[in-house]
Formats: C-alpha cells, structure tokens, sequence
C-alpha cells in the first residue's frame, strides 16, 4: 500500500508542468494568439511554470497562463469580449507588456459585494489585484467558473478619472469589459487577485 501511495505522490507532483504548459497554451493558440507562428513556436515561447507555484494555496486556486504580448482591445477581441462604449473611450494606450507569464490566481467570488478599494486595502503582503490582462487570460482559461459573474480588476484603473476600475461583466450572454466605482460594492462582483 505504500509503494502504491508513493507512486500517486509522485504521479501528481509531475502532473501539471508540461501537460498544463501545453493545455493553456493551446487554448490561446487556437484563440488566435501566436502571431502567425506554429503551435510549435508558439508553445516555445511560453515560460515553463515556476516552482513557487506548482505549490498549491488554498487562497489563488488557480494557475493561469497570461500572454501579455497584447493590447487590452486585441485581447478582447480574440476572447470575443465587447468593450463598453465607455470604457472604450477611457482605455488609453495599452501595448501590452511584451511577455507571457503563470500566475496562481482567484477569481474573486470570495470578494462579492465588497468595494474594491476595501479589498485592496486587506489584501494580504504577498497578494495583488488582478491586472486587465491577467483577468481576460483567467476568463480564458476558466470560462465557466464567471458565468453569471463580474470579475474585477481592482488595480486597473481608468486614466480618466482614477476613481473607477474595470471588471468584466459575464453575466449575459456576451461577455463585456467595462468599469465601476471602486468605492461601492456589487451584487454577484467581486475584486480578482493573485499571489504576488
């Protein structure tokens, strides 16, 4: 019986490295992402996940891939996102960041209702809110997790004023980026974050 437990130990401790690697990847690549690459090239540029988290933690139970390489629109686009009317005007210059990264994430269920300012000022040391691009690659990643969802993005905030932030809104039936108050808490709303 033990050998028996040894070999599942170590059978999940293999697990998610190349087959979750190769698993998001896809599901970008046939988003659209890679830029006119193969999925071969493609899955060549994607970093292999860090160490410190194929760890597990109970708070950001999620490990996304994020292609940062993209504006916010281009994102959006691809994920077949609208963007309010608004928040398209109050967007600003995005180029993206020109990488890709794992994050280990939450989707910020744990957070309804509470205003984002709230959240952001009880986050813990080693957390942050969810940036735009890193919200859209977890609506990617766990599509169904956000239905009849807002996920927020507390530290994404318009350059117009400063005082409202993104979310998307998930929901109907399409998918919409668009902001909100910071200071106001939302029914079924609530501030994405992850380990820092």
């Amino acid at each position: 019986m033990e050998g028996y437990v040894a070999h599942l130990k170590a059978k999940m401790t293999k697990f998610p490295t190349d087959e979750m690697v190769a698993k998001q990847a896809k599901r970008l690549y046939r988003k659209g992402f890679g830029n006119g690459r193969t999925l071969a090239e493609y899955l060549a540029a994607i970093p292999q996940i860090p160490e410190r988290l194929l760890v597990g933690d109970p708070r950001f139970p999620d490990l996304i891939l994020v292609d940062a390489r993209y504006s916010i629109e281009k994102l959006c686009f691809l994920a077949g996102i609208a963007i309010s009317h608004g928040c398209h005007r109050a967007l600003g210059p995005d180029i993206g960041s020109n990488e890709a990264y794992w994050i280990r994430a939450q989707n910020g269920r744990k957070n309804d209702y509470k205003p984002a300012a709230a959240c952001c000022a009880s986050f813990d040391a080693d957390e942050r809110g969810l940036s735009v691009h890193e919200g859209l690659a977890y609506y990617i990643q766990h599509r169904k997790q956000l239905d009849g969802y807002a996920m927020a993005f507390p530290t994404a905030t318009l350059h117009v004023d400063g005082r409202n932030i993104l979310y998307l809104e998930c929901l109907n039936s399409c998918p919409e980026l668009d902001y909100l108050s910071e200071d106001v808490g939302y029914l079924r709303c609530g501030s994405a974050s992850r380990l820092q």
